[in-house]
Parts: C-alpha cells; sequence; structure tokens
C-alpha cells in the first residue's frame, strides 16, 4: 500500500465518523484515542496516517509539555530539547538510552507519550520526579525499548508529557 492510499482510505473512514456522528459533524476523537493506544493502554502501537494531526493536536492540547518536534539538528548521538523551561534530553549507555526529563516549575506529568511522524506511539507511566528530575530508562533489548529509543532519535518525533 502507498501512503496516498492510506491518507485517502483515512480520510474516508474519517469523513463515514463523522457523518454518523450527528448534529455538527463531531469527529469521535475519543474513539481514535482509545483505538491508537495498546490493548493495556501502554507500549507501542499506530494512529491511523491520516487521524495524525488530529491526534497530535488533542494530545498537545491536554499535555502539561508538547514538543511537536526538535528546533534543530542534533550534535552527536544525544539529543535535547528545551520546551517551557521544562529540558528534555536523552544520554545512551551500552544498552540502555535514558530520556532525563529536567521539570523546573513545571506541573509534573504522570505520562510519557512518543508520536513518530508515520502514526507509531510509545505510551509510558512517568515515577515521581526526584529534585525535579523525572528518567525513564529504554532497553536495547525489547522490542518496546527499540521503539521507544528510534522515536526518540527522530526530530520529528513529537513528545507529550501528560
Amino acid at each position: 500500500m502507498t501512503r496516498d492510499y492510506i491518507d485517502r482510505l483515512a480520510a474516508a473512514t474519517l469523513v463515514a465518523e463523522a457523518d454518523e456522528a450527528g448534529p455538527g459533524n463531531a469527529l469521535p476523537v475519543s474513539s481514535i484515542v482509545s483505538g491508537a493506544l495498546a490493548a493495556d493502554g501502554t507500549g507501542p502501537s499506530v494512529i491511523p496516517i491520516g487521524a495524525l494531526p488530529l491526534y497530535r493536536a488533542l494530545r498537545a492540547s491536554q499535555a502539561v509539555v508538547a514538543s511537536p518536534m526538535a528546533r534543530a539538528a542534533a550534535t552527536g548521538v544525544d539529543q535535547e530539547r528545551t520546551v517551557g523551561g521544562v529540558t528534555l534530553r536523552t544520554v545512551h549507555e551500552e544498552d540502555v538510552t535514558w530520556l532525563v526529563i529536567e521539570l523546573g516549575d513545571t506541573e509534573v506529568p504522570v505520562t510519557l507519550e512518543l508520536v513518530g511522524p508515520e502514526g507509531n506511539v510509545v505510551r509510558l507511566p512517568l515515577d515521581p520526579p526526584i529534585d525535579g528530575v523525572q528518567q525513564v530508562g529504554f532497553s536495547r533489548s525489547t522490542f518496546a525499548g527499540r521503539e521507544a529509543i528510534a522515536l526518540l532519535e527522530n526530530p520529528s518525533t513529537a513528545i507529550f508529557l501528560l
């Protein structure tokens, strides 16, 4: 399947859902969100490409911090993004990549969600911060870890702290 075909199919599906929604043709965003996550609400899954802009806008409106993409190319392997006083940076070790979140004065997020440019999603709970810092480690030895690392290394990945 080509991406163009997939986009047309997704757009047709959204139009059909809007027609079924009734007055005002409100899109059933909750069904897009619930369908985008794995059965247990964590781990990798995929958003339909046609619904991706809507999903990203929804998450940005709900997020404590939303970083739609990296502002500039990263130097070296590690990347850093600063959004609204919050710094997100990756630190690579032998078998683990860490996402370090320095919160500053921001509300404490409880969930990390990574949304790739092709619609792949990884959603994980966050531990409470210690001295204003939250850390999440991703192992290269697991599928979910490799998926998260690939998303973190892509500057087009949206990062949402919810």
